[in-house]
């Protein structure tokens, strides 16, 4: 009698009893493990999963994040590289005044405009013109006498034609 389990079941039109076997028993005892089984491996894997979802949400966060990071790092290159256009072309603008500047300066010195580069240009210029202001300081260009005097006996005299004042100057020298 070991063996045997007896399930009495009551209900309202009588008792019923059921003799349940050793293979039954083992039958339901295994349903019972592995509907055991079945629901810890399905809270695992909830468990897991939220998890995952949580993990998933905190990746996400920090992607949008860098995203945002990102996005104001791009605006500000953005503006820097307008800035630096405008800056450039402004420096091109000045470049080219100055080169136009420098053919004129070329144009009056007498050098020829050659198509070289601005800084030769403008040492050939600044040469030309250091040993032009050099040629002017150093030969004279003022009267060759310190002084004049009048050496006619009779003075100064009047022209008869144009009715100018002249007069026969010797130059001494000091």
């Amino acid at each position: 009698m070991k063996e045997h389990v007896i399930v009495t079941v009551s209900t309202v039109d009588g008792t019923r009893h059921y003799q349940l076997g050793k293979w039954l028993q083992k039958c339901l005892k295994g349903i019972g493990y592995l509907s055991l089984a079945s629901v810890l491996t399905a809270g695992g894997v909830i468990y897991y999963l939220n998890n995952e979802v949580d993990l998933a949400l905190l990746k996400q966060h920090e992607s949008e994040s860098r995203t945002t990071e990102l996005s104001v790092e791009v605006q500000e290159l953005q503006d820097l590289k307008h800035e630096l256009e405008n800056d450039l072309t402004n420096r091109e603008e000045r470049l080219q005044r100055v080169s136009d500047r420098l053919g004129d300066l070329e144009t009056v010195l007498g050098v020829s405009e050659a198509d070289g580069e601005i800084e030769n240009r403008i040492d050939t210029a600044a040469l030309t013109s250091s040993v032009r202001l050099y040629m002017l300081n150093n030969i004279p260009n003022g009267s060759p006498v310190g002084e004049a005097r009048v050496s006619s006996h009779y003075g100064y005299r009047i022209h008869r034609r144009q009715g100018v004042r002249l007069c026969t100057v010797v130059w001494t020298t000091p």
